[in-house]
């Protein structure tokens, strides 16, 4: 019983399988043959023909047969016309000039002027003749400058004893009494050092001028050559002026100040000269 339905239910598969085959391919088959029914016909295509055709060919024209060159032909020249001589028709009233007051004013000229000349440079001035004297005083200042330390060194000096003699120039009015006792003032305010080398052979005038007051004015050097020259004898000759005038209150009467108002001292050393 059991075997028998076995085998109805092989057959079964078996014959399900079978139609389902035949059914496919029938299926395929009318798919592959029926397809071309069922497509719309297209239009025949029309081909087109392309030439192809080189620039060269086309654009290139044939060249063109040189000529020879024609010959030109002088043509004769004409004969200029002689000029006629134009007409003048006299000027008409409305053309007339007018009259010399309303004559048109005629353009001024411009005139170009000249470069101006360059003026020559400014002369120098002269200069000033110098005054020797003041430069001579200017160099005396610059000399005394540079002979203060030996000055202070003869002001630090003792007095020589019956070493240094005023020697005055006495004038015929003034009396010796007198042109003494300034002499002697005056010499004790000079201070020398009797050291210094070649001061016996030295002598120096000094010039001096004095107030009715009895005050020193000027005392000047009167041998401003050998002043420049010689420096022993600046040094001694500096010395005798700052003696005059260092001294004050020099003793010169009234009566006789226009005798003794100026004198001339001889300073030296070694003694008096007469």
């Amino acid at each position: 019983m059991r075997r028998s339905t076995y085998t109805s239910v092989q057959q079964n598969e078996t014959q399900g399988l079978v139609m389902s085959l035949v059914f496919h391919i029938a299926v395929a088959g009318v798919t592959f043959m029926g397809m071309p029914f069922f497509a719309k016909d297209l239009p025949p295509e029309t081909p087109i023909i392309i030439e192809l055709v080189t620039i060269d060919d086309i654009t290139a024209a044939p060249p063109r047969p040189t000529l020879p060159p024609e010959e030109k032909q002088i043509e004769p020249k004409p004969e200029p016309e002689p000029v006629k001589a134009a007409e003048v028709s006299p000027p008409q009233p409305d053309q007339m000039p007018p009259p010399p007051d309303q004559a048109p004013s005629k353009k001024e000229e411009v005139k170009v002027e000249p470069p101006k000349p360059v003026p020559p440079p400014p002369k120098p001035k002269p200069k000033p003749k110098k005054d020797e004297w003041a430069d001579l005083q200017s160099l005396v200042k610059d000399i005394e400058k540079k002979e203060t330390k030996k000055e202070q060194q003869f002001a630090a000096a003792k007095p020589m004893d019956n070493a240094k003699v005023i020697t005055p120039n006495v004038s015929e009015k003034a009396t010796m009494t007198e042109r003494d006792a300034i002499a002697a003032h005056i010499e004790a305010c000079w201070r020398i050092d009797p050291g210094t080398e070649g001061i016996e052979d030295l002598d120096a005038k000094i010039r001096v001028l004095i107030n009715r007051d009895g005050s020193v004015q000027q005392a000047q050097i009167v041998d401003m050559v050998r002043y420049l020259s010689d420096s022993a004898f600046r040094t001694f000759a500096n010395s005798a002026r700052n003696a005059v005038l260092s001294c004050g209150n020099i003793p010169i009467s009234p009566e006789r100040y226009a005798e003794l108002k100026d004198l001339e001292f001889t300073f030296r050393p070694q003694g008096r000269l007469n």
